[in-house]
Order: structure tokens, then C-alpha cells, then sequence
């Protein structure tokens, strides 16, 4: 799986049905339901642009138990400068989206 992080891929993501992972072209990769309830919940932090989703998953993994990866790009966000964070777990769900400010 991880051969298929650096791949640029056009974008494309469907809904899918409640309950279902979202089904998304870049990297053959699915998001967890939970990812769009977030960026609908908290749209300053969770909801970035799925077009940086290639950038981010092309960097070095950060490991974590059970398989669980996390990808790291620093960057900015409605002027403010930090870092995206990506989660995906063993199974290539991406269950974790987040811009993490500079303190």
C-alpha cells in the first residue's frame, strides 16, 4: 500500500450511502463516514481542500500502532501556519483529516 502514496491521481469522491466509506479515486483510497460528519461539524479544522490529499499521503509515514499511519505537511490554512494531518488505517481507510495550527 504504501508504494501507492506518491501516485498524482485526478480526484474524484462520491457520497456514498449513510453508514458507507466514501469512495475517492486518489490512491483507490476510501474515507471513513466519519471524515465528512467532522469537516461538517468543525469546517475550520477538518474541512481543507481534498485536493492537498495526494501532497500529504506522498509524505514519509509517522507509524502507530496496528498498522494506523499518519501523514504530516506543513502548510497554511485561512492564514495561519501549520501542519495537515492525514490518518489511515492498516486497511487504507482514511478515517482522519485535520489542519493542526502552530501554537
Amino acid at each position: 500500500m504504501a508504494g501507492n502514496y506518491g501516485k498524482s491521481t485526478q480526484e474524484i469522491c462520491d457520497g456514498g450511502g449513510a453508514g458507507s466509506a466514501i469512495a475517492c479515486s486518489i490512491l483507490k483510497a476510501q474515507y471513513d463516514p466519519r471524515v465528512r460528519v467532522r469537516a461538517v461539524e468543525d469546517p475550520v479544522s477538518h474541512n481543507f481542500p481534498h485536493s492537498l490529499d495526494d501532497a500529504i499521503l506522498s509524505t514519509k509515514p509517522i507509524p502507530k500502532k496496528n498498522g494506523y499511519n499518519i501523514f504530516q505537511k506543513s502548510g497554511t490554512m485561512n492564514g495561519k501556519e501549520g501542519v495537515f494531518e492525514i490518518g489511515v488505517t492498516k486497511d487504507g481507510i482514511i478515517n482522519h483529516r485535520f489542519f493542526r495550527p502552530n501554537k
